[in-house]
C-alpha cells in the first residue's frame, strides 16, 4: 500500500485504512499500468483507455519515482525557506511538479472514455529493489492484469535482453501481461487459438476485458506444415504419397476440432455484446512459422492487439513460455501483445 506521503503527491488517497475499505467493496478488476514520465507512457495510457471499456476494470497508474526528501514536502507552503535549498533539491521539487502534471494528463484519456473518478487512481512509489522487481512485487496482490511498455524512457536499454519488459515477461506467471508497442490500435483484436485450455483462457480474458460493440475480433488458428507446393510435384515417391494422404487427413481432423472451438468462442464474444458481423474466424495451414503467420495476419487485418496463451498444447516442451508466444513477442514490436496464463 502507498504511504500517506506518497499519496499526497497526487492527491488520490488520504489514508491506508480508506484504501483497504475501497478494495473490500470493489467489484471491478484491478489492472496495474506501469508508466514513467516519457512520451511513450502517453501511448500506453491511450491504448489502455481505449482498449478496455469503462466499467470493466479499475486502473492503477503505477509510477516509480526518485526519493523526495521530507524537507521538500512543505517547501512550496513556506517561500521564505526556499533560499536554503539549491541544486539537487530544486531539481527534485521540479520533478515532483512534472510528475503531478503528467499524472493529471494521464488520467484525462480515461475520463474521455467514460471511466468514473474512482475507477482510475495513481500509485507513486520510491524504487526499492529495481523497477522490474518492484512491479513484480506490487502485482502479487489483488491485480487481474498488468500492462508495461515494450520501451521506456531509455529506448535502447529497454530493447535489449535484460530490460524491464523482458524481466517481467519471463517472471510474471499468475496474471495476464500486456506489452504495449509503438502503434497499438485498440479496435482490432486477434486471438491466437488452438484446442488447449490455455487458448480458451486467452479467449475468456479477451471477451471479459475487450468485448464491446465497437471491437472487431479475429479468431486465428495456424497449422504448421510443409507448404502445399513442396508436395505438389508431378513425381512423388510412395513414402511422399503416403505422407501427403496422412497429412491431409490430419488437417481435416484439425479443422473439424477448431470449428467447434470457434463456435464456443464466438458465443462467448456475443455474450459480451460483440456483434456477429465483427467476429471473424480463420484457419491458416501449411505454413513454416506459426508466429510469423500470426503477426502477418494481424497486420493484414488491421489488428493492433494480439492475445495469446503463455503456453500451447505442448506444456512440458514449451515451459516456461511457449515457443510461438515467445517468437511473437520478439517479432511484433508495434502492436500490443497480451500474454494470458
Amino acid at each position: 500500500m502507498a504511504t500517506e506521503k506518497t499519496e499526497a503527491i497526487v492527491g488520490i488517497r488520504t489514508s491506508e485504512k480508506e484504501l483497504i475499505r475501497d478494495y473490500a467493496k470493489e467489484t471491478e478488476k484491478k489492472i496495474l499500468v506501469a508508466i514513467d514520465l516519457s512520451e511513450y507512457a502517453s501511448k500506453i495510457v491511450r491504448y489502455v483507455s481505449e482498449a478496455i471499456p469503462a466499467g470493466r476494470a479499475k486502473i492503477i497508474l503505477f509510477h516509480l519515482a526518485s526519493d523526495i526528501p521530507e524537507s521538500l514536502w512543505d517547501i512550496e507552503k513556506s517561500p521564505g525557506l526556499r533560499y536554503k535549498f539549491g541544486g539537487d533539491r530544486v531539481w527534485e521539487l521540479q520533478q515532483k511538479r512534472e510528475m503531478q502534471d503528467f499524472m493529471e494528463r494521464a488520467i484525462k484519456p480515461f475520463r474521455r472514455s467514460g471511466y468514473s473518478e474512482d475507477s482510475v487512481s495513481v500509485e507513486v512509489r520510491s524504487p526499492k529493489a529495481g523497477v522490474a522487481r518492484d512491479i513484480l512485487e506490487e502485482v502479487q496482490e489483488e491485480y487481474a492484469a498488468a500492462v508495461v511498455g515494450r520501451k521506456g524512457a531509455s529506448t535502447l536499454k529497454d530493447l535489449i535482453l535484460g530490460s524491464v519488459a523482458d524481466k517481467i515477461t519471463n517472471r510474471l506467471y499468475h496474471i495476464p501481461l500486456c506489452l504495449v508497442g509503438d502503434h497499438s490500435d485498440p479496435k482490432g483484436i486477434l486471438v491466437a487459438m488452438d484446442t488447449s485450455d490455455g487458448a480458451m483462457r486467452a479467449l475468456d480474458f479477451a471477451a471479459d476485458f475487450f468485448g464491446a460493440p465497437d471491437k472487431e475480433f479475429l479468431l486465428l488458428h495456424v497449422i504448421r506444415g510443409l507448404p502445399a507446393g513442396e508436395l505438389s510435384r508431378e513425381e512423388l515417391s510412395e513414402d511422399e504419397i503416403g505422407f501427403t494422404a496422412m497429412a491431409k487427413k490430419e488437417l481435416m481432423k484439425a479443422r473439424e476440432k477448431m470449428e467447434s472451438v470457434f463456435e464456443v468462442a464466438t458465443k462467448k464474444l456475443q455474450q459480451r455484446d460483440v456483434p456477429p458481423n465483427k467476429i471473424k474466424t480463420q484457419i491458416v495451414s501449411e505454413v513454416a512459422s506459426r508466429a510469423a503467420t500470426i503477426t502477418e495476419e494481424a497486420k493484414k487485418r488491421g489488428c493492433g492487439t494480439i492475445v495469446l496463451g503463455r503456453r500451447g498444447l505442448s506444456k512440458v516442451e514449451e515451459f516456461p513460455m511457449g515457443r510461438v508466444t515467445k517468437k511473437v513477442i520478439m517479432l511484433e514490436k508495434e502492436k500490443a501483445v497480451w500474454i494470458v496464463n
